[in-house]
């Protein structure tokens, strides 16, 4: 998927949203993780946990933002409930060297995930 679209000549985004993409899937593994360890955990440990938890809900917020290009959302946490808010963003909202430095990043990925393989 990211070789794929990094090979994409034709949409100069592809690569950025792919590694937006794989960021959010990962922060949502994350975070179901810390909920799960954060469940288990009571007294002082239980606190960090839950601490931890927010911390990742709150990187998931931002990580969501960046993912999906054309919308931004709002959270607005109230007790137990979370209302969402979408504001209608372009992709010419995008920069230039946001682009650039994430496509970077995505060849760096890609150059890992294959001398991890490369390993095996």
């Amino acid at each position: 998927m990211l070789s794929a679209a990094l090979e994409n000549s034709a949409d100069p985004l592809a690569a950025c949203r792919v590694l937006r993409r794989l960021k959010h899937e990962s922060k949502i593994r994350e975070l179901d993780l810390a909920k799960k360890i954060a469940a288990y955990r009571s007294g002082a440990r239980g606190l960090k946990a839950r601490k931890e938890e927010r911390a990742l809900e709150n990187e998931l917020i931002a990580v969501t933002a960046a993912y999906v290009f054309r919308l931004t959302y709002i959270f607005l946490s109230l007790a137990t409930d979370n209302i969402l808010i979408r504001l209608d963003l372009g992709d010419n909202e995008i920069e230039e060297t946001t682009i650039a430095a994430e496509t970077h990043e995505a060849v760096e990925m890609l150059n890992e995930l294959e001398a991890s393989l490369d390993a095996v």
